[in-house]
């Protein structure tokens, strides 16, 4: 944690250079706050892993709960499921991105969310499949 402290302490230097202390200053804060580009990424981050979040914790919860009431489908469905946990980030970044652009979908901030939903869904389910045995 001590380079994550340190980057903050550093964040309230009046100074444009890092290495070299000139004074406590809030200058840096405020002009983050006043830029329109920056609060529309983070309103857009914020949307995104709240929807994405509820999204996949209903989805992976039901889908938890119907492997664990139909256990004979449960080996081919088990790695359907897994796979968004296996398959590295990248290769599931390009693969969904080749996805949407093969059914035409317009890129935006529907299919970051759902990108993330597919992402999600394993770990809920792992979860919550864990706590019903």
């Amino acid at each position: 944690y001590i380079p994550i402290s340190v980057l903050v302490a550093l964040s309230f230097n009046q100074g444009g250079l890092p290495t070299v202390w000139s004074g406590f200053s809030l200058k840096w804060y405020a002009s983050l706050v006043g830029n329109a580009a920056i609060l529309s990424a983070a309103l857009n981050t914020l949307i995104v892993a709240l929807v994405s979040t509820a999204i996949a914790t209903l989805l992976g919860t039901l889908l938890a709960i119907g492997v664990e009431i139909r256990r004979q489908y449960g080996s081919g469905l088990e790695a359907l499921i897994f796979a968004p946990m296996i398959i590295p980030d990248i290769v599931l970044a390009i693969a969904l991105l080749s996805f949407f652009s093969l059914l035409d979908f317009t890129l935006g901030l529907h299919t970051i969310i759902l990108a993330h939903v597919v992402f999600n869904l394993a770990f809920v389910c792992s979860v919550v499949r864990a706590r019903l045995k």
